[in-house]
């Protein structure tokens, strides 16, 4: 057979083998009905979320009219937040471009020095057929008057030539490859300028809305004009936490947890991490210096933007900006018993999400009109708060303050 003949057999057999493989992965495939269990795994979270959605509508339609300044607020730090989630993803997407392109560097440092060592051996063989001239098969065979060295040396002279005829073959292989790895190069190049242009945008929003907020947050100050209005805020905010964890105690009681990932919450019992490592400067239990108000979690003092962690598996019940706790999440760990994260400056998880132990799931911030960066911690079982510190592990936070 011809080597045309070959290379258009070859041809056709590729062709095949790419349409089969078209028929198998391409074409439209039967996929199997839901089971009964996904379905109603799937009307549930569509329920949970619809009635977050009218739990944050009820809240709204409350604050009315004369809290303009608080939901000024609140729209700020929902921007403020929502940056800070895209930001975290775009550094994300540059980290990974970044390694891509150092793993493709390598790719190419290693394939030059290869085509070298190989252009080399080429160029040898190259030259010494060149010094032995045009008609180096017909020199070999008249060099030789055994008849067993002619068949040898015919055997030799053919393997020299199809090893020299592999090498420039391999030689264009080792082109064409480093085109397409420079290619890509390039491609990542122009990604990574993409994503640092888009990150500048998000920088400059973010502190576009870092200035509102503390416009606010001035007119804020302005209205609080005496400790009666300060309690009676107080009062406010700790009421709309109590009908939130209410509501989703509602709500919650008809869904089941995963019971794959159903671990008896009160077995953890002092075993818990802390969300955050830093210093608890607010006491559970502590007075909150207004009425006699008590604190009803703890408030752990932690640079803006450190990452917060659940404390233990569970579902997002509750993912948004409440007064007087800013951006708020809150986990249903099941059998009655919930964690809440607040003052977040951005959170990574929404409402219907599971979470593992030790999961990255908001960012410490100062959101709800907070001066200071930290993370306010609470803990509930069957909706009433109890004392996270007997709850987590000892030396995961530092506690200070003069409050008992």
């Amino acid at each position: 057979m011809s080597r045309v003949a070959r290379a258009g057999s070859a041809a056709s057999a590729l062709v095949w083998v790419v349409a089969v493989i078209f028929v198998l992965f391409a074409a439209p495939r039967v996929q199997a009905a839901p089971s009964a269990e996904s379905r109603a795994k799937a009307a549930q979270l569509q329920k949970l979320r619809q009635q977050i959605k009218s739990l944050r509508k009820a809240l709204d339609s409350s604050r009315g009219q004369r809290d303009q300044v608080r939901t000024e607020l609140r729209q700020a730090e929902q921007t403020i937040g929502t940056v800070g989630k895209a930001l975290r993803s775009i550094d994300a997407d540059v980290a990974q471009t970044q390694a891509r392109m150092r793993q493709l560097q390598r790719q190419r440092a290693s394939l030059q020095q290869q085509m070298a060592k190989d252009s080399d051996v080429l160029g040898r063989q190259l030259r010494a057929s060149y010094m032995m001239g045009r008609q180096e098969q017909l020199k070999l065979l008249l060099n030789q008057t055994d008849p067993a060295k002619v068949q040898r040396a015919l055997v030799y002279f053919d393997y020299l030539n199809r090893a020299r005829s592999a090498r420039i073959r391999a030689a264009q292989q080792q082109v064409k490859q480093l085109q397409g790895l420079e290619t890509e190069i390039a491609a990542k190049q122009h990604s990574l300028k993409q994503l640092q242009a888009q990150k500048q945008q998000q920088k400059e929003l973010l502190e576009s809305s870092r200035a509102e907020r503390k416009r606010v947050l001035a007119a804020l100050a302005s209205d609080i004009s005496s400790k009666g209005q300060e309690l009676q805020g107080m009062l406010r905010d700790q009421q709309q936490l109590e009908k939130v964890v209410k509501a989703l105690e509602h709500v919650l009681a008809d869904i089941p947890m995963n019971k794959q990932l159903d671990r008896p919450f009160a077995s953890l019992r002092g075993k818990l991490p802390w969300p955050v490592s830093g210093r608890i400067v607010v006491r559970y239990g502590s007075d909150r210096g207004v009425g006699g108000m008590k604190w009803h979690g703890v408030m752990i003092s932690a640079p803006a933007g450190t990452e917060v962690h659940a404390i233990s598996h569970g579902r997002v019940a509750f993912a948004g900006w409440l007064r007087g706790y800013g951006l708020l999440l809150i986990i249903d760990h099941g059998h009655g018993y919930m964690s809440l994260y607040g003052h977040n400056q951005s959170m990574y998880k929404d409402v219907g999400e599971w979470v593992q132990a030790g999961e990255v799931i908001a960012s410490v911030g100062d959101s709800g009109g907070q001066h200071q960066s930290g993370l306010y911690f609470e803990l509930r079982r069957q909706g009433n708060p109890v004392n996270p510190s007997r709850w987590c592990r000892a030396g995961g936070a530092r506690t200070v303050g003069a409050n008992p």
